[in-house]
């Protein structure tokens, strides 16, 4: 009967030598199983921007009650703004939004890690792709979340309509009282809630 023989081998030597003769196959499936996680996580960021209450009610148009609360329950933020009637002020976001995500791997090192490379959509995409409808260089999105002045001066007509207004609905007038504009977390939290997901793959 043949004696069984003991040999011992050394898994680190091993390991290393198996991921020098892999390294491009490595490479490729990393890229491939972090792709397949970073569209997961886009996904979902792109569920939270759909379940946003601002995104919900620029979406419902000049008729929409006001779901974010922002213009203190007056109004909505889509004629307070002063969007043309008809137009799809979020439309710009959710295609930016919806760009699929560019990654490029690096080579392998020898401990097996990988490089990882995430081209994402930033703030300042969005920002630029969102101006007001009445004046260029600054970005209605930027406005949700630091503050729109003129609430007070804001007029809102929910019935018959005001024929000199962008939207059909609304028109900034001479009256003043004390309303403020409400700020909220939007599109540069639903970027960093994305960022985060990606730090945790």
């Amino acid at each position: 009967m043949a004696k069984g023989v003991t040999i011992r081998v050394n898994g680190g030597s091993l390991y290393k030598e198996i991921v020098r003769s892999n390294k491009p196959a490595l490479s490729k499936n990393v890229k491939r199983l972090v792709d397949k996680e970073i569209e997961k996580a886009r996904l979902e960021s792109g569920k939270e921007f759909e379940a946003h209450p601002v995104t919900k009610e620029l979406d419902s148009g000049p008729n929409s009650a006001n779901i974010s609360g922002l213009t203190g329950g007056y109004g909505n933020l889509f004629t307070f703004i002063g969007f043309d009637g008809g137009s799809r002020p979020t439309q710009p976001i959710r295609s930016i939004l919806r760009r699929r995500i560019r990654t490029t791997a690096g080579s392998v090192k020898n401990n097996g890690s990988v490089r990882i490379v995430v081209v994402l959509p930033s703030l300042d995409d969005i920002l630029d792709s969102t101006p007001y409808p009445w004046a260029s260089g600054s970005s209605w999105v930027q406005g949700i979340e630091k503050g729109i002045s003129n609430l007070g001066n804001y007029y809102y007509d929910n019935k018959g309509g005001v024929t000199s207004s962008r939207s059909g609905k609304a028109i900034q007038t001479q009256r003043n009282s004390s309303s403020s504009f409400k700020t909220t977390p939007y599109i540069s939290k639903i970027i960093q809630d994305f960022k985060k997901k990606l730090t945790k793959l």
